[in-house]
């Protein structure tokens, strides 16, 4: 049975939604606004998905050097693996501190890069994105694998309840996953509807970090997860 959920979850939770439908809102009436201010780059959206990646990559951290000694190596590689993904996608996020620490962009970058900045998830391959590639297909995929074929699986087998426990893989809890729900329909469906702005990503990937980060953190499995002294 999973844990109830406790204040702190609450807390997120409520945040979430709170800039979700300001985000809505905006994107339906005030679309400008929306794409030049609220998501604008270095803007309050930007900043708060990097500190939700940079969370759970703490999490992680701190979970990885607590259980270095007590837990399989299968456990550790997953959560080193984890780390180091969250740790990249927040530095890409904030492009590594280049606005912030005013450097200039390489000529590689500037030639390869979208936004001629430097980072990767923007750079141009074959006329591509990469960042195209992975939100649009890779993400979308795994999401799906997790919510609707893993997830099932582990409340039903014990076998995959127990190879997802040894390899240290968070089982999102029934709030979080209609939280994930939810936030495809109203991006994907709501506003795409009414107001079908390019930078109505920035808002998918501002909630699903802080989903993702409650989802590590307070998952269903927390027992796998929980540190003792």
């Amino acid at each position: 049975m999973s844990p109830r959920i406790s204040t702190l979850e609450k807390v997120v939770l409520a945040y979430v939604v709170l800039f979700c439908a300001l985000g809505t809102y905006l994107a339906i009436f005030n679309p400008v606004y929306f794409h030049n201010v609220y998501t604008m780059e270095d803007g309050i959206i930007e900043w708060l998905q990097f500190v939700g990646l940079a969370t759970t990559c703490f999490v992680l951290v701190k979970r990885l050097i607590h259980f270095r000694k007590s837990k399989r190596w299968m456990f550790l590689v997953t959560t080193l693996l984890a780390a180091l993904a969250f740790f990249l996608v927040a530095g890409e996020e904030i492009s590594w501190g280049q606005r912030l620490l005013n450097i200039e962009t390489p000529q590689y970058f500037l030639e390869k890069n979208a936004q001629q900045e430097v980072n990767l998830h923007n750079l141009v391959v074959g006329e591509k994105k990469i960042n195209r590639i992975i939100t649009n297909r890779l993400i979308p995929a795994a999401l799906l694998i997790y919510l609707f074929l893993i997830i099932p699986l582990y409340h039903r087998n014990e076998k995959v309840r127990a190879w997802c426990d040894n390899w240290g893989i968070p089982i999102a809890r029934n709030y979080q996953v209609w939280a994930y729900l939810l936030l495809a329909v109203l991006v994907e469906v709501l506003i795409k509807s009414f107001a079908d702005t390019p930078r109505r990503g920035e808002l998918t990937e501002f909630a699903g970090y802080f989903i993702v980060m409650l989802n590590v953190t307070f998952p269903h499995n927390a027992d796998v997860f929980r540190q003792t002294p």
